[in-house]
């Protein structure tokens, strides 16, 4: 009979030796694991020797009509949920279709049976006379779902009495990818490695509202205030044209790292190409410096002040530049205010839902203090850290 439930009340109530390297393998897993990994990610760790494995998954729940039932007869299967949510069905045998030794699996047409959801955090033990169908859609929308499911063979003989032996690589699929691990006796299993640029954006998104603001009026107050505190014009002209990229780029990094973890939470069909918001970013923030540099060549090495005749010329012919740049800043505001809205309800989102976000972001970065704590959110939910 399937049995669900944390992996710790399924660890205190099983005394199978191979069940439960299974379940410790999965309580060492860290809720921040395939979070920067999209649908279609497939992958198989080996545990202990073709004895258990594990396949690290990533996608979309299907429709329920969709549900095709299966079971196994040499592998218990542990469905263990990282984030997101999806609806289980264990069903009675009604019709067969052959049975695949190869592949160990064997389908059967829908029956009567038990439905359930399987959340963040749980899981559920499917045995062979357990003919199941998982990743379903809960609620008649498509759910992101990151999952381990860790396959424990049951019709040969254990390779130690006690222990995990050291992994290896069985033959790689066509579609899973392989990696070498050991677990030794008593630790936790590694941690996949995180890639720097998406730990350092997912820590932005895990900062509480305070520490945004306080992030970015750390870097400028003090040298605004030392600047301003009779050292002269040109130090405090300098600094001030010092500032404005580092203040515009605080506000470009935190949109980066909003648009981009919010596009990547999506289901497949909500995703847009993401070029063009990239694309206004870095617009944005190089023509800041640029048009700090041209003010400073205009005004500082060439002479032309603003009533000169050749400085109405110069400065004239950054204006389509400051307009593109506006143009910019106002699309980016607008990808990660329906983003935002789009991650929390998985649909398109509406003039009257995302105008509100839009508005905060313009307002930046007195905004934060309406945004970020959204942001929190949906951080917990999908990467289940929070910094502070």
């Amino acid at each position: 009979m399937a049995l669900t439930g944390t992996r710790e009340e399924l660890l205190a109530g099983i005394d199978d030796q191979r069940t439960n390297i299974g379940l410790l393998y999965l309580k060492s897993i860290s809720p921040r694991l395939l979070r920067n990994y999209g649908p279609g990610h497939n992958e198989r760790i080996n545990i202990s020797s073709g004895e258990i494995f594990a396949l690290h998954q990533v996608y979309e729940t299907k429709p329920t009509e969709e549900a095709k039932y299966e079971a196994h007869q040499k592998y218990i299967d542990i469905h263990f949920i990282i984030s997101g949510e999806e609806m289980a069905r264990v069903a009675k045998i009604e019709g067969q279709e052959p049975y695949y030794e190869r592949n160990d699996v064997a389908f059967y047409a829908p029956g009567e049976g038990d439905e359930f959801i399987l959340r963040a955090g749980r899981a559920a033990i499917f045995y062979p006379d357990d003919i199941h169908s998982t990743g379903l859609d809960p609620g008649g929308e498509g759910v992101l779902v990151r999952k381990i499911v860790v396959k424990v063979r049951i019709d040969s003989s254990w390779a130690e009495e006690t222990g995990v032996p050291r992994l290896e690589v069985n033959a790689k699929s066509p579609d899973v990818t392989s990696k070498n691990f050991q677990v030794p006796r008593g630790a936790s299993a590694p941690e996949e490695k995180q890639s720097r640029k998406w730990l350092f954006l997912d820590r932005i998104l895990g900062l509480k509202a305070w520490m945004v603001c306080a992030a970015v009026f750390a870097t400028q107050v003090p040298i605004l205030i030392w600047a301003g505190s009779g050292r002269g014009e040109f130090w405090a002209v300098a600094v001030m044209a010092f500032m404005m990229p580092v203040f515009l780029g605080s506000l470009n990094l935190w949109l980066w790292a909003l648009g981009t973890r919010f596009h990547g939470w999506l289901p497949k069909k909500l995703r847009d190409k993401t070029g063009f918001f990239r694309t206004c970013i870095i617009y944005s923030e190089t023509y800041t410096i640029f048009w700090v540099a041209a003010l400073w060549v205009a005004g500082n090495l060439m002479g032309l002040p603003m009533h000169h005749g050749l400085g109405y010329f110069f400065y004239a012919l950054l204006i389509p530049f400051i307009l593109l740049s506006a143009v910019f800043m106002l699309y980016a505001n607008y990808y990660v205010a329906t983003r935002l809205i789009m991650a929390e309800t998985m649909k398109r989102a509406l003039f009257a839902e995302w105008a509100g976000p839009f508005l905060m972001i313009c307002l930046y970065p007195v905004g934060i203090w309406f945004i970020q704590p959204r942001v929190n959110r949906l951080y917990e939910k999908h990467a289940g850290l929070l910094v502070g």
